[in-house]
């Protein structure tokens, strides 16, 4: 969902309930990259459960641990796919915008890029 005017960011929002009555709710900014991809909702699930259990079910933790894998695989599936095109002129073949996993294996396993989150009221 694009929340910014200049749909530079997206928003990611996680909820946990705590008892029969309490939710604790967090939105996430995301960075939005332009492109076509396939296979991210997988690989969020997959990771989300990884990082849930790293992070002994810290909810903003692991969440923000998984936008920011995924991001730099993006980015890396961004510059295999498209090199210098346009995202919005040239279109890649399936293979060209396959997720580079195998390449991004150290952003999965130790994520760099700072995702910020706030709890929300």
């Amino acid at each position: 969902m694009f929340d910014s005017p200049e749909k530079e960011i997206m928003h990611c929002y996680a909820s946990l309930q705590q008892d029969e009555n309490t939710f604790v709710q967090h939105r996430f900014e995301i960075p939005v990259l332009q492109g076509r991809f396939v296979g991210t909702g997988d690989v969020f699930a997959s990771l989300l459960i990884v990082w849930l259990h790293i992070y002994k079910n810290d909810v903003p933790k692991a969440v923000s641990s998984v936008i920011s894998s995924i991001h730099s695989i993006l980015k890396r599936t961004i510059k295999h796919a498209y090199g210098d095109k346009s995202p919005s002129e040239f279109t890649p073949t399936a293979a060209q915008a396959e997720l580079q996993l195998v390449e991004s294996r150290l952003e999965l396993l130790a994520p760099s890029i700072p995702i910020n989150y706030i709890k929300l009221p």
